[in-house]
């Protein structure tokens, strides 16, 4: 079938990014400066309530990030691309990434649209990631909204000029426009 995939290049570069670094915590007692790892917060809590001799508050706790060479997480992004068209049964594909002017960031909301994430830990090689599919992909930067938004836009255009236009994306905003959407993180056929 010919089409063409247009795909949510924020989600593919993070997975792929992510995918590519281990993540574990480093618990350092603050009296005696000895270090202790934990594949997770969860596990250092864990830790603490059966061992049952520390509190919490006994430790500095930092996130760690230990990332493979990054020509590992180009080549699963280039895998990646290659395999959502092909399973979205298109034959060329157009990339889409997240510009900085975002019109939600605008919204008289109670709190700042995705302010919750400000403290989170980004993947050491995101900006790599994204790097790649602009040099290597032609991806594009979407003005004043996000990525998925831009996708949505394509898609509608395919579906009123009856053309095979699949939003490959699997952010929960992909839903809101008519067309095919491709879920790539399923053996489902688009919808």
């Amino acid at each position: 079938m010919t089409g063409l995939a247009v795909i949510d290049g924020d989600i593919i570069s993070y997975r792929c990014a992510a995918g590519n670094e281990k993540r574990t915590v480093v618990a350092t007692h603050n009296e005696t400066l000895e270090q202790l790892t934990f594949k997770t917060m969860t596990e250092f809590k864990s830790w603490i309530a059966t061992d049952g001799n520390f509190k919490v508050e006994d430790f500095t706790v930092v996130p760690k990030q230990t990332a493979a060479p990054v020509s590992h997480a180009l080549s699963s992004l280039k895998k990646l691309i290659v395999s959502i068209t092909e399973r979205a049964g298109c034959d060329s594909y157009h990339i889409v990434v997240s510009g900085k002017d975002n019109f939600r960031l605008d919204l008289p909301l109670p709190n700042q649209y995705k302010s919750g994430r400000v403290d989170n830990i980004r993947p050491l090689q995101l900006q790599d990631c994204v790097n790649y599919l602009f040099e290597k992909h032609g991806a594009e930067v979407s003005v004043g909204e996000e990525a998925d938004d831009t996708l949505v836009g394509y898609m509608y255009q395919g579906y009123k000029n009856k053309e095979y236009v699949v939003q490959a994306s699997i952010d929960k905003d992909a839903k809101h426009g008519p067309g095919w959407l491709f879920d790539w993180t399923t053996m489902d056929k688009p919808e």
